[in-house]
């Protein structure tokens, strides 16, 4: 989702839906991968089709569901996990250079 088309649009006051280009009512969609997952956006309903309309918009965070709220806390939680294992990674290298170096410390004490 990190290319996007944006396209006007307006709201149809009747019952608040997104309308594109096209006059169609947008369809929402919830971004499954990447950094916007479980974001919400709006998209012409013949988005991929060939020389139709190319409407895209996110949708405000307002209008986020339960669905949508669980996506975005699990993209959180798999940032944060990748985050504390790179922390650990580190620690890890720390332990083996001081190992290291108390062994040679150690050996040239023994000299």
């Amino acid at each position: 989702m990190s290319s996007s088309h944006f396209s006007s649009s307006r709201t149809d006051n009747y019952n608040n839906q997104v309308l594109c280009g096209c006059n169609l009512e947008c369809t929402i969609l919830t971004a499954r991968k990447g950094d916007n997952k479980g974001k919400r956006f709006y998209r012409c309903p013949h988005f991929k089709k060939s020389g139709d309309c190319q409407f895209f918009q996110w949708v405000d965070d307002a209008h986020f569901t339960i669905v949508d709220l669980k996506y975005l806390i699990i993209a959180s939680e798999e940032k944060n996990m990748r985050h504390l294992d790179n922390i650990v990674k580190l620690i890890k290298i720390v332990l083996v250079l001081l190992l290291m170096a108390n062994i040679m410390i150690f050996l040239l004490i023994l000299k």
